[in-house]
């Protein structure tokens, strides 16, 4: 992921603000060392086995070059990593409750952003870090992006 974009910034607070209507804590908006936003969605405390989600905003990196050959400094689309724990034994449920995650996911799919799903272990409360591994699902927003260039 490279530096941020003023749109993802923008995306951040409003879908903060939107899930603030969903949740009973959203942290403030706070920037990765990679300058991305992020933010924190509870329904308790951010520790292990409580209901808690990390979501990191993104911009996509542009697949060519404009028109002149450079790389261009601006992208339109944008992704969201989720960050959920899992349940003892890392079976691929989540501590979340499924009403919770589908209001968390379809509070951020309104956004029209690519959604990774990562799912960290179990008794590990959730950190920023978690949104640099791989994820367990991924869900796009449009099929167009794959194989967009803006040039």
């Amino acid at each position: 992921m490279a530096a941020t974009s003023y749109k993802v910034q923008v995306l951040a607070a409003q879908m903060a603000e939107d899930l603030a209507r969903r949740f009973t804590t959203v942290s403030g908006i706070t920037l990765d060392s990679d300058s991305n936003p992020y933010f924190t969605v509870t329904l308790g405390t951010l520790v292990s086995d409580q209901e808690c989600a990390l979501i990191k905003l993104y911009s996509e990196q542009p697949l060519g070059t404009d028109g002149l050959g450079q790389t261009p400094r601006s992208f339109g689309p944008s992704s969201a990593i989720i960050v959920l724990e899992q349940l003892a034994g890392n079976s691929g449920t989540t501590v979340m409750t499924a009403k919770n995650v589908m209001n968390l996911v379809a509070e951020v799919a309104k956004f029209g952003v690519k959604i990774d799903l990562v799912l960290n272990a179990h008794t590990d409360a959730i950190d920023v870090s978690d949104t640099g591994d791989a994820p367990t699902a991924t869900w796009e927003a449009s099929y167009k992006w794959r194989g967009m260039s803006n040039s």
